[in-house]
């Protein structure tokens, strides 16, 4: 048996962003659905029990494999809050994409910082031959 080798948070963050990037740039015709659903779920954050604690959100960048956006989070509980808001919300932007969604571990920065990176990937098949 071998054993498989467990990247850290950073590393499996990075992994992921590249893995994203490296699907090219060729503009898709869900790219802007996947970013009124990233509006929407910094739009909705103001409107959660964790305001004024909630993230700050990067630019949102799409590519063949699927969009991306960096949210940063005032310290680790700012973090866990808002994840623990937004994966029991089901009703949610982010749970209702049509595609897989995801959201990269934690990295802590040196200044106490959170960084998570989320993620909806390229929709099914469907959905983006309709290119809602």
């Amino acid at each position: 048996m071998f054993a498989l080798q467990r990247l850290d948070p950073r590393q499996e963050r990075e992994s992921w962003v590249r893995q994203t990037k490296e699907s090219g740039s060729a503009p898709q015709k869900w790219h802007s659905r996947a970013m009124g659903t990233f509006a929407a779920i910094t739009a909705g954050a103001d409107k959660l029990p964790t305001k004024g604690r909630g993230p700050t959100w990067s630019s949102v960048e799409c590519f063949q494999g699927g969009c991306l956006a960096d949210a940063t989070y005032h310290d680790q509980q700012a973090f866990g809050e808002f994840d623990k808001l937004m994966i029991k919300d089901h009703d949610s932007p982010f749970h209702t994409w049509p595609g897989q969604k995801r959201r990269s571990p934690p990295v802590r920065r040196d200044d106490g910082t959170v960084v998570a990176t989320w993620f909806l990937m390229t929709p099914d098949e469907q959905f983006s031959n309709q290119g809602r």
